[in-house]
């Protein structure tokens, strides 16, 4: 965890110093991976969660290894499905291919959630699932077999490196 551009807190999701029950959304995106305890940290977004407050999650599935700086973790929906358990409303569903899903989103919802948002939030994530979940990324996973995807991934991982410490200088 770093400052940054854009950063407002730097918070472990193990132990948010947040007050219970004071967050209205909770955006989680392609983190859940990285932490090294993720029942725990999702038993912190429950705890501060409002009443009638939102989670949204995503995580890879089908993705290159990434160190940002560990990389844990690889979730099916039934697994994030699983790490929602507790909330009171939840929801988890994967995009891409049936068998090499590329993201893995969960949506869960506080106990006085209104059963119109609560419908409005699945409907949304299972359109942008089916519909919109996709970048080049995911295209060319869907179509590289991993050999190939891998050394293309290598290369870009190389530029982007060489990129970062050109501007840090």
């Amino acid at each position: 965890m770093m400052p940054g551009v854009g950063v407002d807190q730097l918070q472990d999701l193990r132990r948010l110093g947040i007050r219970d029950g004071s967050i209205g959304t909770a955006l989680l995106f392609d983190t859940i991976e990285h932490v090294e305890d993720p029942r725990q940290a999702m038993a912190e977004i429950r705890r501060c969660l409002a009443p009638n407050g939102i989670l949204l999650m995503t995580s890879h599935f089908f993705f290159p290894k990434h160190a940002y700086p560990y990389d844990y973790w690889r979730f099916t929906s039934d697994g994030i499905a699983s790490l929602l358990k507790d909330f009171p409303h939840r929801h988890a569903a994967e995009g891409g291919l049936r068998l090499f899903p590329h993201t893995v989103v969960g949506v869960a919802g506080g106990a006085v959630l209104e059963a119109r948002q609560w419908d409005r939030s699945v409907k949304a994530v299972d359109g942008w699932l089916k519909h919109g979940a996709t970048s080049w990324k995911e295209r060319t996973l869907n179509i590289l077999p991993p050999a190939i995807a891998q050394i293309s991934y290598e290369r870009y991982a190389k530029i982007e490196r060489s990129a970062q410490s050109e501007t840090k200088t």
